[in-house]
């Protein structure tokens, strides 16, 4: 049996009404058709999809330990002073202790491509662009670690941590209707 990697849709809206502050009742109000069942059936889906993922990445990190992990600002120095050296991603790869998918995407983010052996800058260069079109400024290394906090650690009741205002009945069964790009039918 092939691995299911994508979420149903119907945990998706479920997932997405929790998260949105509603309680079991305000959910089973919000669109007829949800069961308590459907509900425990949602979290148990999400539940199987965190421990798979958890368990490819303690796979990766045997090889990669800091793979996944924020960079830190040192990190960033060596990875530019590696490259400088004219070191390959592979080694890079391993000095750092990171994939070497964390490695490419980190010398795009950091616009470091022109330290690159030009027979690798190419497709680099490809790659940023596409990084760029998908995020037009790109942030240099100063600015990502003195950016500020986006609220995501407040506590309960801090300012900017309100929770959503419940769904209208019909935007469950609109989202259903819809589909999501995570979903599976």
């Amino acid at each position: 049996m092939a691995k299911q990697t994508q979420l149903s849709v119907k945990t998706i809206a479920v997932m997405e009404l929790i998260a949105g502050g509603n309680s079991y009742e305000q959910i089973l109000r919000t669109d007829p058709a949800i069961t308590y069942r459907d509900i425990s059936d949602a979290a148990q889906e999400v539940i199987t999809r965190v421990v798979e993922a958890k368990s490819r990445l303690d796979e990766i990190r045997e090889q990669y330990p800091r793979a996944y992990m924020k960079w830190t600002p040192e990190e960033d120095a060596r990875l530019e002073e590696i490259l400088r050296q004219g070191e390959f991603v592979s080694r890079i790869a391993k000095a750092l202790e990171r994939g070497r998918e964390g490695i490419r995407s980190r010398i795009i983010k950091l616009d470091l491509v022109d330290l690159l052996p030009p027979e690798d800058r190419a497709e680099f260069e490809a790659r940023r662009d596409r990084f760029r079109e998908a995020r037009p400024s790109v942030v240099s290394p100063e600015e990502t670690h003195a950016l500020p906090d986006n609220g995501n650690n407040q506590t309960d009741g801090e300012a900017g941590n309100e929770p959503a205002p419940p769904v209208e009945p019909s935007s469950l069964t609109a989202a259903q209707r819809m589909g999501h790009p995570l979903a599976r039918t």
